[in-house]
This record gives structure tokens, sequence and C-alpha cells, in this order.
């Protein structure tokens, strides 16, 4: 490592905007859980079968069950019942399209004018983000690299990856400042696993990215 410029220093010297930061908190469903048992149940047959999983595995197929948890959507159209402007200028950051579809039709409630934006959908959806001619895409991992709208305002993390560079990635799409909107200042949305002995393997995780994103938003332009 050569140099460092966090979050928070690009955010006091103006390069960055601030930003209010807003967990949702989830639950498992006994779906969810059946699905994990699932995940354990393939990991000991493969044992079985002389082809033991290796911690990292284990790992990513129980992340992906909360990743895809049942109540999201639910939640997610509970926030915006309150707060229908968070879709403006917007991302929303889904694990695949499958989940995609379903928050699709809980955004279909607060706006016509949105975009899903999956492999393979053309790139003309984010010049219409851009120009504001949408609302907001609906959007897999394919997003997280190579995009530059400095009207973007918010993102909601329905899902969310281990590692911070990714959420790092995410979240400076609506942070950059926008020199047509001086005084901008974004939301981020953010899905959390509640602390329990059910999933520990997810829920730390979580819990550690709520304490660093909370101290990053306390942030303020000096």
């Amino acid at each position: 490592i050569i140099f460092e410029y966090p979050l928070e220093q690009a955010i006091e010297d103006g390069v960055l905007c601030e930003f209010d930061y807003i967990p949702l908190d989830y639950k498992l469903t006994e779906n969810d859980k059946q699905e994990k048992k699932k995940v354990y149940a393939a990991k000991a047959q493969a044992e079985k079968d002389g082809r033991p999983w290796s911690d990292e595995q284990l790992r990513i197929r129980l992340a992906k069950v909360n990743k895809k948890a049942e109540l999201k959507p639910s939640i997610l159209d509970d926030y915006l019942k309150s707060y229908p402007d968070t879709l403006k200028s917007c991302i929303v950051f889904v694990a695949d399209k499958e989940q995609g579809d379903s928050v699709c039709k809980v955004i279909v409630n607060y706006t016509q004018k949105y975009k899903p934006y999956y492999e393979g959908t053309h790139r003309q959806y984010l010049d219409m983000l851009s120009t504001q001619k949408i609302d907001c895409l609906v959007a897999c991992q394919r997003l997280d690299e190579g995009i530059d709208i400095k009207s973007l305002k918010n993102i909601i993390l329905v899902s969310s990856d281990k590692g911070k560079l990714s959420t790092v990635q995410r979240i400076g799409r609506c942070i950059r400042t926008n020199p047509n909107d001086k005084d901008k200042k974004s939301i981020v949305v953010d899905f959390i696993l509640e602390n329990t002995n059910e999933s520990p393997e997810k829920s730390g995780t979580d819990q550690d990215r709520v304490e660093w994103l909370k101290d990053v938003s306390a942030t303020r332009k000096k």
C-alpha cells in the first residue's frame, strides 16, 4: 500500500458528500432456516463422498441464504411507505435476478419510473438514471464498477457482500459530489441480520458493517 484515502477523509475534504446511514433489521424465517439446514446436509454429504468443503465454501453457501432472506422485500416495503422519496435517483442492489424481481414488485407501488438492470441489460438505463428519466435501477453485481452518475443520491443495499471493498464501491456510487447540487446529501439504506445465535456467521459481519458505516456517516465536511 503506497497511499490511503479513506471515506472519512474524502468527506471531510469535500471530495465526497455527507450521507445518512439507515440500517434495517431483518430476521430469518423458518423457510430460510430450512435452507440453511440443506446447506449443512449438503456439506455432510460432500464429506461422506470424499469431497469435503472448505470453510470458505460453507460460508459462501450460508451467506447466500442471508442475502436472499425471505422477509427483505416486505421490510423494504414497510420502509418505503414512510420514505418513498428514497427511490428518487437511487440504485437498489440485490443478490440476483430472482430477488430483483421480488423487489421490483415492491418498488412499482411507489414509482413507475424504475428499471431492472441485470446481466445483458442495455446500458441506456444508466443514461436514463443519470438524466432523471427514471427514478431508480434495481441492479445485481454487474453494476459495482465502472459507472459515474454524479446526480445519484441514494443506494439501498438489499444484499451486501462480506468484503468492505464491495460496500465502499457501492456507497461510492451515490456520495460523489454533484456540481449542480452543492448541498447534496445522500442516503444509504442497509439490511442487517439481527444478531442471534442462529446466524452468528453473518450477523457478526453485519454488525461490524453497521458500526463502521455509522461512524463514516457521522463524518462532516470541514
